[in-house]
């Protein structure tokens, strides 16, 4: 970042790296900077992780929502959306919501990723069904 500073790019992968590993405040400060000079919609995605692990659930809400408009056919965003609103929010319905629309998806492409979110939601959605 001493070398450059102004890059987007940059500030996104950075930004990234901090909301795995749960540093949500450098995080989300790296990745609304990287949002003025980089186009990807995978700010969107770990932007809403780092809102999430810190708590900010309504900005979590708002980023995943925001990236479910531009891309629809991404699951994860939705999957992570049920997990917080059944956990975090309280809100079962939506949760339900979400799993289901998951499960009914047909991706154009087919692939680990999407086998395993499909897969996950299966079970979540057993999971919160079963209670």
């Amino acid at each position: 970042m001493n070398y450059l500073p102004d890059n987007g790019e940059l500030q996104f992968h950075l930004g990234a790296a901090y909301s795995y590993i749960g540093k949500s405040a450098e995080a989300i400060r790296l990745l609304s900077q990287s949002l003025e000079k980089f186009s990807d919609k995978n700010i969107y995605l770990t932007l809403g992780h780092a809102y999430m692990i810190s708590g900010e659930y309504f900005k979590a809400e708002e980023c995943f929502k925001r990236l479910n408009q531009m891309y629809p056919q991404l699951l994860l965003p939705h999957l992570w959306l049920a997990e917080m609103y059944y956990y975090k929010l309280g809100s079962t319905e939506k949760a339900i919501s979400e799993l289901k629309f998951i499960i009914e998806a047909e991706p154009k492409i087919q692939s680990d990723d999407v086998r395993a979110i499909k897969r996950d939601a299966r079970r979540f959605l057993a999971h919160i069904l079963s209670k």
